[in-house]
């Protein structure tokens, strides 16, 4: 008489788990073009913290001032400014993974002061002057309390480099709602949303950033698409994709 015995499979009711938390973060372009181009200083500091399946909440933190010099102008804008927005992932991670390829937008308000350097006067007098240009025997007092607002699309990737830092890199297309004019000096330079003239309200810029991730609590990992399952019941980490599992776990994909 032969007798058989059969092990009983187990099935997996626990999901894969993955960090939520805060990331915080400097952005490196600012820093590096502070110390590559005269008469530039600039930082900011940014973070976003993750709200649910694919969304964060973004916020960024900066000043820029920078001296430029423009028909009979040499002048300097500085100030700070304030983003607030959110970005959505739009890349299906595999399990152990947490990089981004995103979008999203942002609204910005900022505060800054204009100084006049020098300026030229026009003289028809071309004896004294050849250029027919000469010093101005006055400067205008610095014009101080000029706001800004704006709003601007975003587009970028986070890539994790190792655990919890990571290497990420957007550009930004922004158009202005309001600006103060300035009467004394140009006002064609804004802290965070760079070059402006009074014929186009848009602007472009660029960040590169270098960030940290503060894990504070983990959740069931989400996917886009149905996940299909493996024999022991559990999601297979390796398809790239969603199904509701023995864990009942289903994410809006937002």
């Amino acid at each position: 008489m032969g007798l058989w015995a059969q092990d009983t499979v187990s099935k997996d009711t626990v999901p894969p788990m993955e960090p939520y938390g805060l990331r915080v973060g400097i952005d490196a372009a600012k820093i590096l073009r502070s110390q590559t181009k005269e008469g530039y200083t600039g930082n900011e500091i940014s973070a976003d913290l993750r709200i649910g399946g694919f969304r964060y909440l973004a916020v960024e933190l900066g000043q820029e001032a920078i001296t430029l010099e423009e028909d009979s102008y040499v002048w300097t804008p500085k100030g700070t400014y304030l983003k607030a927005g959110l970005d959505i992932n739009l890349y299906d991670n595999w399990f152990g993974m947490n990089n981004m390829i995103f979008g999203g937008f942002r609204l910005a308000s900022a505060q800054y002061e204009v100084t006049t350097e020098s300026m030229m006067w026009y003289d028809t007098n071309r004896y004294w002057h050849p250029q027919q240009y000469a010093a101005a025997l006055e400067i205008p007092d610095p014009v101080s309390g000029l706001t800004a607002q704006w709003i601007e699309a975003v587009v970028g990737i986070k890539a994790e480099l190792i655990k919890n830092v990571y290497l990420s890199g957007s550009v930004r297309l922004g158009y202005l709602l309001s600006a103060q004019k300035q009467v004394n000096a140009p006002n064609h330079w804004i802290p965070g949303f760079n070059s402006v003239t009074d014929d186009a309200r848009f602007g472009s810029s660029y960040q590169y950033q270098l960030s940290y991730l503060v894990p504070l609590f983990q959740r069931p990992k989400v996917y886009r698409k149905k996940k299909p399952m493996l024999e022991s019941g559990a999601e297979d980490p390796f398809s790239g994709s969603r199904n509701m599992g023995q864990s009942g776990f289903r994410d809006s994909g937002f």
